[in-house]
């Protein structure tokens, strides 16, 4: 995943790599210290997961996603970042192929 090329969204990052034959997307998050208290960060972690779920038609069922949250996801509207997640996937399902 290092080496994974990043998709910017709106108050995160994205990377993704292929996978062999899966059940389904593998989604990952990351959230660092640096972001905010705990409860910051659980919050964060929570909203990009439900834009994740909102927009899960827009994921590849043979990539893996990881992505990087900063702090400006904590105060971006939940419909802008529904909107960043599904673009940032669909970018990295193009550049895939």
């Amino acid at each position: 995943m290092s080496r994974a090329p990043r998709r910017r969204g709106e108050g995160f990052w994205m990377k993704s790599i292929p996978l062999g034959e899966t059940a389904g997307p593998q989604v990952g998050f990351t959230v660092n210290r640096r972001v905010g208290n705990a409860v910051e960060r659980n919050r964060i972690r929570r909203r990009l997961r439900h834009a994740v779920a909102a927009e899960s038609s827009s994921f590849l069922h043979d990539r893996a996603y990881l992505l990087i949250a900063q702090r400006a996801s904590l105060d971006t509207p939940f419909e802008a970042l529904r909107t960043s997640v599904a673009e940032a996937a669909r970018a990295s399902c193009a550049s895939s192929r």
